[in-house]
């Protein structure tokens, strides 16, 4: 008898330890966020709502019907307005009848009209929401975040999946996930910058003139992405057009001041030394239209101030191949292949400075040459800290580049 209580006990001691999943959600109940736009309020809102949240949320029907042969979208793209972000949420929330779940979300999409506002009360909203992953990314869009949303790429499923394809495996733009940017942001040595995302029709740039228009009301709205769902005319004409990367966001206290295009934002990554393996095609007075592949980049910035003026110097070092030139040469010849050295030399250092010589122009010190001098001399630092934007506006620059020519191809002479 004694025996069988003891086993009793036991029994009953090992099954009050056993927990269970308490806290279980269904999958039924989740709705899975993969994206997250914001925009300013369309023309005609409550003036008490501040925000324009879009959320891209996954249709996990669409992936069942996918994988039996079935037909649908794999997105679907809903918008409500609010006097923040979480009231925004909460209003979406409502009339979605699922629980907003953020844990699978990629990217936050900011369009530039919002962003020259301040991106103090969004930044606030994800950073202390538990549910966001600090290796998300933050896009600034050149139009309207919620079009990006609901892009139609034609290689991937979803916007979202192409941006991220774009910045992490194909590294044609600025990559820094979220949580680097918000330490840059609170940092009073470095400023913060963002890459800029925008839509095109599927067969490039478009040469019809943009027309304006407006969204109307200030409840929900909702479009398809990736699918056959739609919403809209103007989320039609949005899924029409597939995603484009280009340019650079540049940022002081927390609020977009300008951008870096063209030679400016291949100078930005060449310093970010985010131009691993990647074509730089460039046009020249001695060889005509000129590409290279970059295959080893190093960066090494220094700064002083002499006399009260901050002197920056920048030193590249670069190993390169030669992928096309146009006019024709003979890279057997020593003296020919050290020429070509010195040309990309001198196009590498000219688009460095102009990157920096256009955030001088906005007063925004993105490359951190603030931190450079706090480690070099913090006593310095301090005693120019408060008036380091126009120091550094001021700054005289000077940036240099050398390297070598490793691969020109097995040509003997480039053809014209």
């Amino acid at each position: 008898m004694m025996q069988k209580l003891a086993v009793f006990f036991v029994i009953l001691a090992v099954i009050l330890n056993i927990t269970g999943c308490w806290s279980q959600k269904n999958m039924s109940d989740l709705a899975f966020v993969m994206g997250i736009g914001f925009d300013v309020p369309p023309e005609g809102a409550d003036a008490q709502m501040h925000e324009y949240l879009s959320l891209q949320i996954a249709v996990t029907s669409a992936f069942v019907q996918e994988a039996t042969g079935g037909a649908g979208g794999v997105a679907w793209v809903t918008s409500a307005l609010g006097k923040g972000p979480a009231d925004a949420e909460q209003s979406i929330a409502r009339q979605i009848g699922r629980v907003v779940f953020y844990g699978h979300t990629a990217a936050i999409l900011v369009s530039k009209e919002r962003a020259e506002k301040g991106l103090r009360g969004i930044l606030d909203a994800i950073e202390r929401y538990p549910g966001f992953r600090r290796s998300i990314r933050l896009f600034i869009v050149d139009g309207k975040a919620k079009d990006v949303l609901e892009a139609q790429p034609k290689l991937d499923q979803i916007s979202i999946a192409a941006m991220l394809r774009m910045v992490r495996h194909t590294g044609i733009t600025y990559d820094i996930p979220f949580g680097d940017f918000v330490a840059q942001t609170e940092s009073e040595t470095i400023e913060g910058a963002l890459p800029i995302a925008g839509t095109v029709p599927p067969g490039g740039y478009s040469t019809e003139k943009k027309e304006a228009g407006s969204e109307v009301g200030g409840g929900q709205e909702g479009g398809g992405a990736g699918g056959k769902q739609s919403g809209s005319d103007s989320s039609k004409q949005s899924q029409e057009k597939i995603v484009h990367m280009g340019g650079v966001a540049v940022f002081r206290e927390k609020k977009m001041v300008g951008t870096l295009e063209g030679q400016a934002s291949n100078g930005f990554l060449l310093f970010k030394e985010q131009f691993h393996n990647r074509i730089y095609a460039f046009e020249t007075d001695e060889f005509g239209d000129m590409s290279v592949i970059i295959r080893m980049l190093n960066v090494k910035p220094d700064v002083n101030i002499v006399k009260g003026r901050l002197q920056i110097r920048i030193k590249t070092v670069f190993s390169a191949g030669v992928v096309h030139v146009e006019t024709a040469q003979d890279f057997t010849d020593k003296h020919i292949r050290e020429k070509v050295t010195r040309v990309l030399a001198g196009e590498l250092a000219d688009a460095i400075k102009q990157a920096v010589t256009k955030a001088q122009s906005y007063g925004s010190d993105v490359f951190g040459f603030g931190g450079q001098l706090f480690r070099k001399n913090p006593k310095l630092w301090k005693q120019y800290r408060e008036t380091w934007p126009e120091l550094f506006s001021n700054a005289e620059v000077q940036s240099d580049a050398s390297g070598t020519i490793i691969r020109t191809g097995i040509i003997r002479q480039s053809s014209s």
